[in-house]
């Protein structure tokens, strides 16, 4: 079964980021006595990770990638495609920078004035959410180191691949060395086998 490019759960965490923001906006004068503008970080998380998810939505759609292969894939035809997933790991220190901000923040509420959050449910979501942006950084951390260590075989593979080319060969089936990308990866190619330098001899 052919996979969709974008998926149900993508579109639904668009939707509850954007629920989210509605209803904190329904709540943004109660937010008025706490020391430290809360609200108007939380609104910043949301509009960061929705915005975030929406660009790997975009990348999907004028790409021949679904949502969960676009930050594995590094090599695009498109420069449109290459900005916007650059985009998305510039969201990484982004995300970093803004979890930081929230957490000093946090400490501060928690220690000084708990009491004066509209409500110790909303104390509580905003604790809970920073752990949700924190957990999505070291999901992202391992998304980032994947997408190096693919890469890396990718190079790997091509440079072999160019140290055995010659004439006969580039005349007979092209330049073989420029691979499209961790899909035109052979099956075997980690299994082991003989070395350029052994093919050539």
């Amino acid at each position: 079964m052919v996979q969709p490019k974008v998926a149900t759960k993508d579109m639904m965490l668009v939707f509850c980021l954007g629920y989210l923001t509605y209803d904190l906006a329904c709540d943004w004068n109660s937010f008025g006595s706490c020391p430290k503008p809360i609200h108007k970080w939380l609104a910043g998380s949301y509009i960061i990770i929705a915005g975030w998810r929406l660009i790997v939505i975009a990348v999907a759609l004028i790409s021949s990638t679904t949502t969960m292969e676009v930050q594995l894939k590094v090599r695009y035809d498109s420069t449109k495609s290459r900005m916007l997933v650059l985009a998305t790991w510039l969201a990484v220190p982004l995300v970093a920078a803004w979890s930081l901000l929230g957490s000093t923040w946090a400490w501060d509420m928690v220690t000084s004035s708990p009491d004066r959050m509209p409500s110790a449910l909303h104390l509580a979501f905003f604790v809970i959410w920073q752990a949700l942006c924190y957990v999505w950084l070291v999901i992202y951390t391992f998304v980032g180191k994947a997408a190096w260590t693919i890469e890396s075989r990718v190079r790997r593979v091509e440079q072999d691949i160019r140290a055995i080319e010659d004439d006969d060969s580039r005349r007979r089936w092209g330049r073989m060395g420029e691979l499209e990308g961790y899909t035109a990866l052979p099956i075997a190619s980690a299994a082991g086998g003989m070395s350029p330098s052994e093919i050539r001899s």
